[in-house]
């Protein structure tokens, strides 16, 4: 199959060859001249190259220093139950008061989440969010005598009456970008009185040597969402535990609180019930487009990732030798068909070279930039120039099998659900393609 695309890139690729050629020295090139006029050039380009696209999951990643905590839930037709589920501490020590604790009158206890601006499907409908505590303590230790929570990072729930019934909940519309008084907007979950009055008891117990910590009294929360639920929803890390009182030792007198703000979070626990992902584990982290309707999927949070290999690459050059690569783009192209209504596809995505472990083996990094097409869809694509890796390909010689991996952008894929279908080379209705442009010499 022969298209005919991008003629400007091929006369930018002719002029690059030529003014290379002329501008490599300020002496008189008659080492150029004699080449050019031996030989002519011919420009061709060739977007058949055979391409293995697969769908991969990557290694846990560290969440502890998380600058979001992800909420919510929705259902996926591509990827499933999409859930992740936030855990946070609080390790204050709990202040004392030396007023008199008649003259102070606990109100009432709740956890606000400040909005941080993110959100990912349809925010239109009611969601539910619950809150849990947690039965034990949120450090683990690995073998390495690392302690930093991952995203895989799991802690058990505290059971009343056989049941991990939640300490509050709350069914609301969600306003993710709303501001309330000029600051960022919020939502309360109110928790038992019994929690609250416990902590603000301790504050003027005035028999007490040593105050508490917080975590000595409640290890942590969890937030759940309801499996109804259609949206996910991005909140700062400054989740507050807030106890609300009355203090009558001032005239007139003043509502005030108790605030503690999380010192350790870890952002996602992403459901991992799905098809999608078992096929992906079943098939030791590697499942090929071909095992799955000539598609492979990227999603952030729950460790999918893309992987492009170009294992006939090599064997161009050497049925051609008298060419030489000016330009490699490739086009990712999404199932435009998924991203209709409140679905958005990532701006752009990051790759990375690695080797057939999916360790990276290389510096360098590729940009994919999203350029849609309004009017037809049948452009939307991400482009990237991918010179980089292919020439570091032909640069071994024994056989490999490195890559190309793509994760939505870099920042976003361990604190967003952006994610993406990606029909393969084989695709009949959006196909991805590689795009190599050549500079052909022949000699007269």
């Amino acid at each position: 199959m022969s298209r005919k695309r991008r003629p400007v890139l091929v006369i930018v690729g002719l002029a690059t060859a030529i003014m290379s050629i002329w501008g490599c020295t300020e002496e008189e090139p008659t080492i150029g001249l004699q080449f050019i006029n031996e030989a002519s050039f011919e420009l061709a380009s060739w977007d058949t190259l055979t391409m293995k696209m697969s769908t991969v999951m990557l290694d846990s990643f560290a969440t502890s220093s998380a600058s979001r905590l992800l909420a919510g839930s929705y259902r996926d037709s591509d990827f499933g139950m999409v859930n992740p589920c936030p855990y946070f501490r609080y390790s204050s020590q709990i202040p004392y008061t030396d007023k008199d604790p008649d003259l102070l009158k606990y109100n009432n206890t709740v956890l606000r989440l400040y909005y941080d601006g993110y959100y990912f499907n349809d925010t239109t409908q009611l969601q539910t969010l619950r809150v849990l505590e947690l039965a034990e303590e949120m450090e683990q230790e690995n073998d390495d005598g690392d302690t930093q929570l991952y995203n895989t990072s799991e802690f058990n729930i505290k059971y009343e009456n056989g049941t991990d019934s939640p300490l509050g909940e709350l069914t609301f519309i969600p306003h993710p970008t709303k501001s309330i008084d000029g600051g960022t907007g919020y939502i309360e979950i109110r928790l038992p009185d019994r929690l609250g009055e416990q902590i603000f008891d301790i504050s003027y117990n005035d028999d007490l040597e040593e105050y508490p910590d917080f975590t000595d009294i409640i290890h942590g929360f969890k937030i759940e969402s309801d499996e109804n639920n259609t949206a996910v929803l991005g909140f700062t890390t400054n989740a507050e535990f807030r106890i609300n009182y009355t203090d009558y030792t001032a005239i007139p007198y003043e509502e005030k609180e108790l605030i503690f703000s999380v010192e350790s979070t870890n952002d996602i626990e992403a459901d991992q019930d799905n098809a999608l992902t078992q096929s992906i584990t079943e098939s030791d982290n590697n499942l090929s487009s071909d095992q799955s309707g000539n598609m492979a999927y990227m999603m952030a949070g729950t460790r999918m990732a893309l992987r492009i290999e170009l294992p006939y690459l090599r064997n161009i050059l050497y049925d051609n030798p008298a060419i030489a690569i000016d330009e490699v783009l490739l086009s990712i192209r999404p199932m435009i068909d998924r991203y209709k209504g409140n679905k958005k596809m990532p701006s752009s995505l990051q790759g990375t070279i690695v080797n057939k472990d999916n360790e990276a083996i290389s510096d360098a990094t590729f940009t994919a930039y999203l350029y849609e097409d309004d009017e037809f869809d049948r452009d939307t694509q991400y482009l990237v120039d991918i010179n980089d890796f292919v020439q570091l390909q032909l640069a071994i010689l024994e056989e490999n099998e490195n890559a190309l991996l793509f994760v939505p952008s870099t920042n976003s894929f361990t604190e967003s659900m952006d994610n993406l279908v990606i029909a393969d080379s084989k695709n009949d209705e959006f196909n991805t393609y590689i795009m190599l442009n050549l500079i052909k010499i022949k000699n007269e």
